[in-house]
């Protein structure tokens, strides 16, 4: 299920998106997941099962649009210049049991 459907009071810390989960109990966990570790630069764009965009990344953050969970950031591209890249963490971040993964 696609993560921001089952939790709450989303926030980045540097890399890492930090959430409140609800489990199968229907409790509420405190999850995170490291960014750099599912998510790369290529040219300028986010690319989702990759890793280590935050080296090549300023003005990092998360906005909801529309309903849409959607991370935000200029990412710098193969010829040095700057792009305002986006991307819906809900199409690859999943709530598992409580526990934010890809």
């Amino acid at each position: 299920m696609p993560f921001a459907e089952s939790s709450r009071d989303w926030y980045l810390e540097g890399n890492v998106l930090h959430a409140t989960c609800q489990d199968s109990e229907g409790d509420w966990v405190e999850s995170s997941l490291d960014l750099d570790d599912v998510l790369g630069n290529n040219d300028g764009e986010f690319e989702a099962g990759a890793g280590g965009f935050s080296a090549s990344a300023t003005d990092v953050r998360i906005d909801v649009d529309a309903g849409y969970t959607i991370l935000r950031a200029s990412l710098q591209r193969a010829d040095g210049e700057w792009n305002d890249a986006t991307i819906d963490l809900n199409s690859f971040i999943e709530n598992n049991n409580g526990q934010l993964s890809t």
